[in-house]
């Protein structure tokens, strides 16, 4: 591959996104949290419209406006943009959310081997395999050759990022101790945001595309397994809530005297 092609793969695989944008917005004063969560949406974003071609099963529209905004991962986003305007009523429940988020996805990996429906190498084997015989050569359908394969390898060491990263960043702001105590109330609220994105976001979603973005929210393959899966994440938002609130207090308490 010689370097114009390799500047061009750079590019259409957003290499470049994560430091560029958290460099520029250091820059304007924006803190990393919140930097973190729109350089990684930008580069979702540029991902899905430039390999749009390994998701057939929804259509462009959707899958490039709406897909990127669609996972629970992505509630990571929205409370971090309502935690910069809204600090103190807000962050005892992104606190809650970005953790249920990340132990969740781990735990959930662990357990009930969960994996996300775009998983990219499993996604260029389908597109390779349909790909059109001409003359004893491959030819791709809907893309040029060069931009058919994104860098997995890129795309897994993102996608893992983007579940430690957004937490320890949520710890230093926690250990800052500007919040409110964690209780009931917030864990109500926290409750209440994942219901709301269960029934008005995941739902629809699913319904419209059958896309169950998650295999183990695919209840109509494996009711079992969703219902298991979410009493599992009701149990950790609820450890979760009660841990912060030990820790939250703890630490703030020594910082205070």
């Amino acid at each position: 591959m010689n370097y114009k092609n390799e500047i061009l793969l750079f590019i259409l695989n957003g290499k470049y996104i994560h430091l560029l944008s958290i460099y520029i917005l250091y820059h304007f004063n924006i803190p990393i949290y919140i930097s973190w969560e729109i350089a990684h949406k930008l580069f979702t974003i540029l991902h899905y419209y430039n390999f749009n071609h390994l998701y057939e099963n929804i259509n462009s529209t959707q899958r490039i406006i709406l897909k990127p905004f669609t996972r629970f991962t992505d509630s990571n986003f929205y409370l971090t943009i309502l935690y910069y305007f809204y600090p103190t009523n807000i962050f005892n429940i992104y606190f809650n959310i970005v953790s249920t988020i990340t132990i969740g996805y781990w735990s959930t990996k662990l357990l009930f081997n969960m994996k996300d429906n775009d998983n990219t190498d499993e996604k260029i084997i389908l597109f390779n395999s349909k790909k059109q015989l001409k003359n004893n050569k491959y030819i791709p359908t809907k893309c040029i050759p060069i931009i058919s394969n994104p860098d997995t390898q890129f795309i897994n060491i993102t996608s893992t990022l983007n579940h430690i990263i957004p937490y320890i960043l949520a710890l230093h702001q926690l250990s800052l101790c500007k919040h409110q105590i964690f209780n009931n109330h917030y864990l109500l609220y926290s409750i209440l945001y994942c219901y709301y994105w269960l029934l008005f976001i995941f739902l629809p979603w699913y319904l419209i595309t059958g896309d169950s973005i998650y295999n183990i929210l695919d209840f109509k393959k494996s009711p079992k397994l969703f219902i298991k899966t979410i009493l599992f994440l009701n149990i950790i938002l609820l450890s979760i809530n009660y841990s912060n609130h030990i820790i939250s207090t703890n630490m703030c308490s020594n910082i205070n005297n």
